[in-house]
């Protein structure tokens, strides 16, 4: 076994529902996040990296090793200290924060990534971050996440074939 200290501290954050908390991943997290998804992946779109799920399972194991890629930050969300997802956060050139996440299947329909992304939005826009997510016209219940969080339909990326929303966390961006 390692040290206790892991590669990257582990900024804890709490939702509003009191089992769930988003920490940053640990070493110690690679089995328990690639058996959860490793159950049926079918249900997982990383289309915002480009990425097919073993990708995405690669990218993460990448990012575990100490290879991240400039601006990533992969955090999981826990419900009863069990990983129930994953949150990841991309820094685009201008600063803003992209979004990314997926539950694994026995989490999904339970508000467990509804709170989780809630939270960190909350938290980047705290810190004066503006936060987008990139999504298939097609996948009804991400875009549904997104509204029931405070996203709004920003605009439509050609190059990648998806609606990208912005979060609206000040008046500025309401009215925008």
């Amino acid at each position: 076994m390692g040290s206790p200290e892991t590669k990257i501290s582990p900024e804890i954050i709490q939702t509003d529902k009191n089992d769930v908390t988003v920490r940053l991943f640990r070493d110690e997290d690679l089995e328990e996040f690639s058996h959860l998804f490793n159950k049926d992946l079918s249900h997982i779109r990383a289309h915002s990296y480009g990425l097919d799920v073993a990708g995405f399972v690669t990218w993460a194991e990448d990012i575990v090793e100490g290879n991240p890629p400039d601006g990533v930050r992969l955090m999981m969300v826990c419900s009863d200290d069990k990983i129930a997802g994953c949150i990841v956060l991309g820094t685009e050139q201008d600063g803003t924060q992209n979004i990314a996440y997926a539950a694994g299947k026995d989490y999904e329909g339970q508000g467990v990534m509804s709170s989780a992304v809630k939270a960190v939005v909350d938290n980047e826009a705290k810190n004066g971050k503006d936060v987008i997510a990139q999504v298939k016209r097609d996948n009804l219940r991400s875009t549904r996440l997104l509204g029931r969080v405070g996203f709004k339909f920003d605009h439509w990326d050609f190059e990648f074939r998806e609606e990208v929303y912005k979060y609206a966390h000040d008046d500025k961006a309401k009215d925008s």
